[in-house]
């Protein structure tokens, strides 16, 4: 009964070794593709940046609207 026991695990334990030891495939070079062009968005030529008096970093107009969308869902 002892010897049935121990045989699984050996056995489990030979075949773990015996993978990490075997031979590693080599890399196959890959062909990089060649890079494309991004169309970029258009950038005004002037954007307002600064801080404000309180320290905080601003871009762009004080009056420019903003918009606020909210997704909630409940369940």
């Amino acid at each position: 009964m002892t010897y049935r026991r121990s045989l699984l695990p050996a056995l489990l334990l030979i075949a773990l070794v015996s993978a990490g030891c075997s031979p590693k495939p080599e890399p196959t070079p890959t062909t990089a593709p060649a890079p494309t062009a991004t169309p970029t968005a258009a950038m005004p030529a002037e954007v307002e940046m600064g801080f404000t008096a309180e320290g905080f970093p601003y871009r762009g107009k004080a009056d420019a609207n903003v918009v606020l969308v909210e997704h909630s869902e409940y369940q």
